[in-house]
């Protein structure tokens, strides 16, 4: 990060996620922001969901889910929009696209995983949308992203070709069986970091072993 705040990736980092299609990045989002925006995420899924992620762990319906996703209303985007996350997200993605930071749009998600939870497996964001598939998503956890939390773990040059590989569908999420596990680099991240993926990089998360939630903002960025 430089000193006025905003990421500014260099040539190693884009070819590192030109190679792998992926990429770990600190001090995306200050701490001080971290601690503003947890309430602002459990108000959204309040408004969503009808309850917060914390209470989410207590129903067990729930559990037959692998990931929880909500879509903020418009009212929400606003003020996402004018934070710092936003911001150094656009301007990483616009770097790795090779385009000026007004030529990248983006959208949100929250993601998110209550108490004792299970893992989601492996897939390509891909699956979900149709072609051309070459849009690029920014993951930015507002809790500790460890081991037992459920970080991310993705298969290195999965997206190499934008190949879409076979998957099926389980409940509302797409698996692919389609992967070497072995070759998984597992990415626990802190709060204040990011990770970057191509939609065709192959990746999971495990289960959430610990008593608290899992929370994290996603944005899925095209070139406009």
């Amino acid at each position: 990060m430089s000193s006025n705040g905003r990421v500014e990736l260099s040539d190693a980092e884009v070819e590192r996620f030109t190679r792998q299609g992926f990429l770990c990045v600190s001090e995306v989002v200050s701490p001080e922001e971290i601690e503003a925006l947890k309430p602002l995420y459990d108000e959204i899924v309040q408004d969503r969901m009808g309850c917060t992620p914390a209470a989410m762990g207590c129903m067990i319906r729930l559990h037959e889910r692998p990931l929880l996703v909500v879509y903020p209303p418009e009212g929400y985007i606003r003020r996402l929009q004018e934070t710092l996350m936003f911001r150094n997200a656009i301007a990483a993605v616009a770097r790795l696209y090779g385009v000026p930071a007004s030529g990248v749009v983006g959208g949100w998600r929250l993601f998110f995983k209550p108490a004792r939870y299970a893992a989601t497996e492996w897939h390509q964001d891909a699956a979900y949308r149709p072609p051309p598939h070459e849009t690029i998503s920014v993951w930015i956890p507002l809790d500790p992203a460890t081991r037992e939390s459920s970080c991310l773990s993705y298969i290195p040059g999965s997206h190499e070709g934008r190949v879409v590989r076979r998957h099926r569908l389980e409940g509302d999420h797409m698996v692919t069986e389609d992967v070497d596990a072995a070759e998984a680099v597992e990415c626990p991240i802190p709060p204040t970091s990011a990770i970057i993926h191509h939609s065709c990089t192959v990746h999971c998360s495990g289960a959430n072993v610990t008593e608290a939630p899992r929370r994290a903002f996603g944005i899925v960025c095209r070139a406009a």
